[in-house]
């Protein structure tokens, strides 16, 4: 009887006894210590979390998402919670493609019957989804991706099993500006088939953009060193429009129709910030294929990777996706509000500028007179501000202010009411 129960506790020792505590996320982990902070809610100030608040600080439910969502529940063959195809419906498929592939090239490759579409769990669900493709085809070499990017970047190619990942140079610290002469001493020096992920627009975190003449000049290094471009798209619509903000896809569709060096690209596109679907997770890929025939493959390919990992994406967002999408009335309003979204970053970005202006504030910057004109001359959601770690961790223990410790601030926590308050406790670490 005593063997028995010795055996008995053998066999009951945990199995997950090996495991350590896993570090914390840095962005997310800034919501929990904001959360935590006892100060009261209207004197903290939150400039982590990466989703568009209004000028009150509250989430932003666009008007033409309750439009669409009202239109759903009201018509019965739409208010269902019924299983979706694996990609997601062909109405979903069609509506994403014309959207994302509507100009001149990029419509040729489209009628060509070369671009595989797919329903993502947003962008991140896309990028796993296309790294464990990457993975199976056993074709690239290694990614490379900027330094600095989205910290999940890394992670999300490490865990699909992907070995080498390296970085490249994108920013320079000290001005605060594209360091587009590493980037492309970076880019020449890489091999065929190794994979290049860019940002398309409102680049994360540092809001650093090549523009168009810069582009073209990465464009023409990954052609001739025959590159795999990996297109990340979060933000369409909050650097220019949802038009213009496409260039860089639509110049690589050309690029690959006209001359053919290049036989593929990848897009991982979100809806969650342009249409404030954050929770809904709903996204899509993409994937400029060298054939109708190689389409086949890669979609049968990756219908297996995601009905082994999640079976059929989710419903209720694709739904509001595809009446958005369809309904000329609530695409013209929602191109509007995207604009509206826009232009607040642009403003509370100037306000901040002005702010710390005002105040005599010399920020880190080489490029102006004030330090600070890095601000207003990046684009979209984030900014790097140049703010170093012991200034963070003194904003968060004397001001309340979060944000991560490499100093990248989301300019949607920033409102009328706060910006005063966030620059002269900007303008007080500063003086120390």
């Amino acid at each position: 009887m005593l063997i028995v129960n010795q055996n008995i506790a053998k066999r009951s020792i945990s199995i997950f006894r090996n495991l350590k505590l896993a570090p914390a996320d840095p962005i997310l982990s800034q919501t929990i210590s904001f959360n935590n902070d006892p100060k009261p809610l209207n004197y903290k100030i939150n400039l982590g979390v990466g989703a568009y608040r209004d000028d009150n600080g509250n989430s932003y439910i666009l008007n033409s998402v309750k439009k669409a969502e009202e239109l759903i529940r009201n018509d019965s063959n739409l208010n269902n919670h019924e299983y979706l195809p694996i990609l997601g419906t062909n109405n979903y498929i069609e509506l994403v493609q014309n959207f994302l592939f509507k100009d001149e090239y990029s419509n040729k490759l489209l009628n060509e019957n070369r671009i595989l579409t797919g329903q993502s769990l947003s962008g991140t669900g896309s990028l796993r989804l296309i790294s464990e493709l990457l993975k199976i085809s056993n074709n690239v070499n290694k990614i490379v991706i900027p330094n600095p990017s989205w910290s999940n970047h890394k992670s999300i190619f490490i865990k699909s099993g992907i070995e080498k990942i390296d970085n490249y140079r994108y920013y320079n610290f000290k001005t605060q500006r594209l360091d587009l002469v590493g980037m492309l001493e970076d880019l020449n020096s890489l091999n065929p088939g190794d994979g290049v992920l860019l940002h398309v627009c409102c680049h994360n975190p540092t809001g650093v953009d090549p523009n168009n003449e810069e582009w073209d000049k990465i464009l023409e290094i990954i052609e001739r060193k025959q590159l795999i471009p990996i297109f990340d798209m979060a933000y369409q619509g909050f650097d220019k429009n949802l038009n213009d903000d496409l260039y860089i896809i639509e110049r690589t569709c050309e690029l690959i129709f006209k001359n053919n060096k290049i036989k593929n690209m990848i897009l991982c596109q979100s809806f969650a910030k342009t249409l404030g679907l954050y929770g809904e997770r709903i996204g899509s890929f993409s994937i400029i294929t060298s054939n109708k025939e190689e389409k086949e493959i890669l979609e049968s390919q990756i219908k297996v990777i995601i009905r082994s990992m999640y079976s059929s994406p989710p419903c209720q967002g694709s739904k509001i996706v595809e009446m958005v999408l369809s309904n000329p009335e609530l695409y013209n309003e929602w191109e509007l509000e995207v604009g509206i979204m826009r232009d607040r970053l642009k403003e509370m970005r100037m306000l901040l500028f002005n702010e710390l202006k005002r105040l005599n504030c010399h920020g880190p910057g080489v490029n102006g007179p004030t330090g600070w004109e890095h601000l207003i001359e990046q684009n979209g959601m984030f900014c790097f501000t140049g703010i170093l770690p012991d200034q963070v961790a003194a904003l968060e223990k004397d001001s309340s202010i979060y944000m991560t410790s490499n100093g990248r601030i989301s300019i949607a926590g920033i409102n009328s009411g706060n910006v005063g308050r966030l620059s002269r406790a900007i303008a007080g670490v500063f003086s120390v």
